[in-house]
């Protein structure tokens, strides 16, 4: 049963996102605040995550199955994301081993990943000099999404730790979207295979999800 303190918690939250929604609408009818915009929903976002693991801590997350378009996934926020960033080159497809009909469909909870993937690709914005990828590949019976940029990479404390706790990338970061990320990416399970995520410094930061 949900006490009153938890529903007071979780209507405060989502009645600031809406005012946040609302606001980032209004910005986006300027047609001249990217930069407004892009603090409008990395506010949106953080208070997602913090909600979202905070219920985790409470009963777990609980995930909504059901098939999604992998690669139309990461197109919806190259979309978002260009018109966001727009002197960078956001660059989105799938990999070479990517099924041979241009698909690549698999089971998840698209709401939950679409906002952690939502996050990463904020921050590689962030981070990025010029450029910005995303991709999508087969991995085990699902898929594992990649997102790099060419920036200075991955601080050293933040590879080590993997999402498991909280740390920084940047200097106001609190590690807050990997720790989602790590939580919604071991949510995902499949017979014996557990999802996981793997980050490393490849001319950037290069973030994988691996989802079964």
């Amino acid at each position: 049963m949900t006490s009153p303190a938890e529903t007071l918690f979780t209507a405060t939250v989502h009645g600031v996102k809406n005012q946040l929604g609302e606001l980032l609408w209004r910005l986006e009818a300027r047609g001249d605040c990217q930069l407004e915009q892009s603090i409008t929903l990395r506010c949106a976002q953080r208070l997602s995550s913090a909600l979202l693991l905070w219920r985790s801590g409470v009963s777990g997350l609980s995930l909504n199955i059901d098939a999604t378009d992998a690669e139309a996934l990461l197109q919806d926020l190259a979309s978002e994301y260009r018109s966001l960033f727009p002197n960078l080159r956001i660059e989105c497809g799938s990999s070479p081993t990517a099924a041979l009909d241009g698909s690549c469909v698999a089971f998840m909870d698209r709401a939950l990943v679409s906002l952690v993937l939502s996050d990463i690709v904020h921050n590689a914005c962030r981070a990025a000099d010029t450029r910005v990828s995303m991709s999508v590949s087969p991995w085990a019976t699902g898929v594992c999404f990649e997102i790099k940029d060419d920036g200075a990479g991955y601080p050293t404390d933040v590879l080590q730790l993997a999402g498991r706790d909280f740390c920084r990338r940047g200097q106001a970061s609190t590690g807050l979207g990997l720790h989602l990320a790590d939580s919604v990416a071991r949510a995902h399970r499949r017979d014996t295979k557990v999802g996981e995520i793997h980050l490393s410094n490849e001319g950037g930061a290069c973030f994988r999800m691996m989802l079964p």
